[in-house]
């Protein structure tokens, strides 16, 4: 991935590894977090969404049969575990 600061020359030459040319992405994922050539969070926000739908849909099948005052209480418990 090449990182331009728009400043610099039309063309940039490529990179060789070992001899081999390294192949440009648009895009790849570093430590869990999607870096994309234009610093843009869109993806990663995207899928960090999708994913806590589907925990929270996970989350709201598994308690579906508890009463709202079970639900409250374990709302609270999970904000003093989590938070402190």
């Amino acid at each position: 991935m090449v990182f331009r600061s728009g400043r610099g020359p039309g063309t940039i030459p490529g990179v060789f590894l070992d001899g081999d040319l390294l192949e440009r992405v648009e895009r790849f994922r570093y430590l869990g977090h999607i870096v994309t050539k234009g610093f843009v969070n869109d993806e990663d926000v995207e899928r960090e969404r999708r994913a806590l739908a589907v925990r929270c849909n996970m989350l709201a099948r598994r308690f579906a049969k508890c009463s709202d005052q079970v639900k409250v209480t374990l709302f609270r418990v999970s904000i003093h575990v989590n938070f402190g």
